[in-house]
């Protein structure tokens, strides 16, 4: 994230950029890789769920993600939002799996 509104993620190591994305940014505040890095979730509201390719698996709008991690077997994902502990599945469902206040 660069101030902008916009995201842009860069190899490092390589020294080129993996994603920009200006359409879906205007208020992440944070990053948050898998395990294996093979997705990424864009912290803000919405939250934005992505493939290491730069595609757009799922928006997650209504919730304001604080915090969030991804499950080492990439099946699911866990948030802090809205004062709730929400787990989502990785595949396209947009129904939670659980939530339950904090």
């Amino acid at each position: 994230m660069n101030g902008h509104g916009s995201t842009r993620l860069w190899d490092y190591t390589h020294r080129f950029s993996l994603f920009f994305d200006s359409q879906y940014s205007d208020r992440n505040t944070k990053v948050i890789f898998s395990p294996d890095s093979q997705y990424f979730i864009t912290i803000g509201y919405p939250a934005n769920l992505w493939h290491r390719d730069g595609v757009l698996l799922r928006t997650i709008g209504g919730w304001r993600f604080t915090d969030a991690a991804i499950a080492a077997d990439n099946s699911y994902f866990v948030a802090i939002v809205n004062e709730y502990i929400v787990a989502w599945p990785l595949d396209s469902s947009i129904k939670p799996i659980f939530a339950i206040p904090y």
